[in-house]
């Protein structure tokens, strides 16, 4: 009876591991089944592109004149791809309106794309430029909400 017990146990306990074993194989494709992943970050990604957010050069971030407790940045605009759309659709879409990716958020799609220096009416262009070709589900400028941030 209690070998018989300890089999059951070993049985399970197989089942278990093997159970855990083909879900966790199975992430990276149930992840690129809902968009995410869907690259391989060492074959596509250019190296001049940072993972994540760029760091800020104060130079380029002015007040908005609507608003001058909210700051953006004068040269990058933040773009979100829609599910399936590939790094090298958002690369050629930045050269379109003379910009290029500096830095994004892979999980979450969002890229941020480098430009000359603009007024915020020019940026607003630019990010509407973006949104028709169809490829981004929100495009906006780089804004920097200061509330609460003690400046040097």
């Amino acid at each position: 009876m209690r070998e018989n017990k300890k089999l059951g146990i070993v049985i399970f306990s197989l089942i278990v591991l093997i159970s855990i074993g083909t879900f966790v194989w199975s992430i990276p494709q149930i992840a690129q089944r809902f968009g995410f992943g869907s690259e391989s970050i060492e074959q596509s990604e250019p190296k001049n592109i940072s993972l994540g957010v760029p760091n800020i050069d104060m130079a380029f971030v002015e007040p908005l004149p609507s608003d001058p407790s909210v700051s953006f940045v004068n040269n990058v605009v933040v773009a979100t791809a829609k599910p399936g759309v590939r790094i090298e659709q958002v690369s050629s879409a930045a050269e379109s309106i003379g910009g290029k990716i500096v830095g994004r958020v892979s999980l979450i799609r969002v890229y941020y794309i480098e430009v000359e220096s603009q007024t915020e009416e020019s940026l607003l262009m630019i990010c509407t430029e973006l949104m028709n070709t169809g490829l981004f589900s929100s495009v906006s400028l780089d804004i920097i909400d200061w509330a609460g941030i003690d400046l040097p």
